[in-house]
């Protein structure tokens, strides 16, 4: 059984200066609250942005903590961060247009910090590993790993709400996004409410197509998704705290699952793009 690489924005810590050098202790927040039991009870890394420069003594503490750093240049990352992920997509998807911002440079920037997660993450995958990225900061990476790591198991958590297609449409690398998502087995959201929202942008944006078949009390429920002539299946199951495991992402690279949060019976639709 492989390891699970855990992939966010920041690494779950914070930094202080101190007489021996810069010490680490533990951030808080939600998504480190949820991640960290599967960090400390595994022999996961943790793969992220540690916002400030490394000495030595951070250094070997980040590796004794099984965090492993991303370096990304100061500007590149404002670029990434306020430029695009926090000036473009978190006001879109949280449906407020008039703070939207689609700066082009702000995208390659947002694409060259997601190549350096994709290179980070590179490193340290193995055949076996399970790799679980996260949020909107990163809706590029699983496409840029299925390039390099075709029979990977990714999976893909999004954080924020996910907009219908209608006002995704709005954002002129919407596509880009969407074909980034589609290099991952399992995407994750939060209500059903998003997870139709998403499966509604692959099929009108992307021309994914998906039929379903009638709902069985004793089976799963089951569709055909057609993708340039291939077939896909799509099914419902039952969400937990610890959905992303290698046995949810065991499947074929030929599908993706598209999960809702929201209860234990949350509907799941299936993607491919490969």
């Amino acid at each position: 059984m492989g390891r699970l690489i855990l992939v966010s924005n920041r690494l779950p810590v914070k930094f202080e200066d101190g007489p021996n050098g810069k010490s680490v202790t533990r951030s808080s927040g939600g998504l480190i609250t949820g991640l960290d039991p599967l960090h400390n009870n595994s022999d996961s890394i943790w793969i992220g942005y540690p916002e400030t420069e490394l000495d030595d003594n951070s250094s070997k503490l980040l590796t004794d903590m099984r965090l492993e750093p991303v370096d990304i240049p100061s500007d590149e990352y404002a670029g990434y961060y306020e430029g695009f992920s926090n000036g473009a997509i978190w006001p879109l998807f949280h449906y407020l247009l008039e703070y939207c911002e689609f700066n082009p440079e702000a995208f390659a920037a947002y694409k060259r910090v997601n190549e350096r997660f994709a290179e980070k993450i590179l490193e340290h995958a193995q055949d076996d590993d399970t790799i679980w990225v996260h949020d909107y900061q990163l809706m590029l990476v699983p496409a840029m790993l299925r390039e390099k790591l075709p029979s990977a198991r990714i999976g893909f958590f999004l954080h924020i709400p996910f907009p219908s297609s209608e006002v995704l449409r709005v954002m002129p690398q919407r596509e880009e996004l969407l074909r980034g998502l589609l290099g991952a087995d399992l995407i994750g959201v939060h209500t059903h409410e998003y997870a139709d929202h998403l499966s509604r942008s692959f099929r009108r944006i992307l021309g994914l197509e998906a039929s379903e078949k009638q709902r069985s009390p004793t089976k799963w429920n089951e569709s055909l998704l057609n993708t340039s002539g291939e077939s896909a299946m799509r099914k419902s199951f039952s969400v937990l705290t610890d959905s992303i495991t290698p046995k949810d992402c065991r499947t074929s690279s030929k599908r993706l699952n598209l999960f809702s949060k929201e209860s234990q019976d949350g509907e799941t639709a299936l993607f491919s793009s490969r």
